[in-house]
């Protein structure tokens, strides 16, 4: 089950992919809106099987490693310096 929510994210986060989602504008008219979604997909057990018993969560771990280097950057040391996402917001802050 997973795997199948993470290709599902892959499959919708493609270099290139485009969605167009119908929306209403203030209007209330619907009109097309296109999107390139850019996710950090993370993957947490909410059942019994995960929370006591600690099931799946290896499957989850390296999913969630490379969300988590996604959103921080490679290095994830206290001290260093955020990279990723985080990193590239918090250089375009101004000072």
């Amino acid at each position: 089950m997973v795997e199948d929510q993470m290709r599902a994210w892959q499959s919708l986060t493609q270099p290139g992919k485009m969605i167009h989602l119908k929306i209403r504008n203030k209007d209330g008219d619907l009109q097309t809106v296109k999107i390139k979604p850019d996710v950090a997909a993370f993957n947490v057990g909410v059942n019994e099987l995960a929370l006591k018993l600690g099931f799946g969560l290896k499957a989850s771990d390296s999913y969630n490693a490379e969300a988590l280097h996604q959103l921080l950057g490679n290095d994830l040391r206290p001290e260093a310096r955020p990279g990723g996402w985080v990193g590239e917001w918090a250089g375009a802050i101004p000072g």
